[in-house]
């Protein structure tokens, strides 16, 4: 990187290089407000953007801040019913637990 001029400007290559970023990077930074450049361009000429150590100081500190954890509480679930077996009688004949209650046998009444 060259050396700073005495007031500590630096264009938007060298400011892209003092970030570790493009020069596109840079210019987007810009457009968006995020970091205020400083025109020295004059007259018909195309500008001449220039840009203070000091900003970039500032918006790589502000950028940069830690964030206090939100500290999150686990969420409640809601107890289950424990689960009640009822023996060998609730299985069917070859074994398996059934599915749901089985119906009634035709011309039997279901008291």
């Amino acid at each position: 990187m060259k050396a700073l001029t005495p007031s500590g400007l630096m264009n938007i290559p060298e400011a892209a290089e003092y970030m570790g970023v493009s020069t596109n990077t840079i210019r987007a930074y810009i457009e968006n407000g995020m970091i205020a450049p400083t025109n020295l361009g004059t007259g018909n000429r195309r500008a001449t953007w220039m840009i203070q150590k000091k900003e970039l100081d500032r918006f790589i500190n502000e950028r940069t801040k830690k964030q206090e954890c939100i500290k999150l509480e686990p969420p409640v679930l809601p107890k289950r019913k424990p689960f009640m077996w009822h023996g060998e009688s609730a299985l069917t004949p070859d074994g398996r637990i059934p599915r749901r209650k089985p119906k009634p046998a035709e011309g039997k009444v279901a008291k």
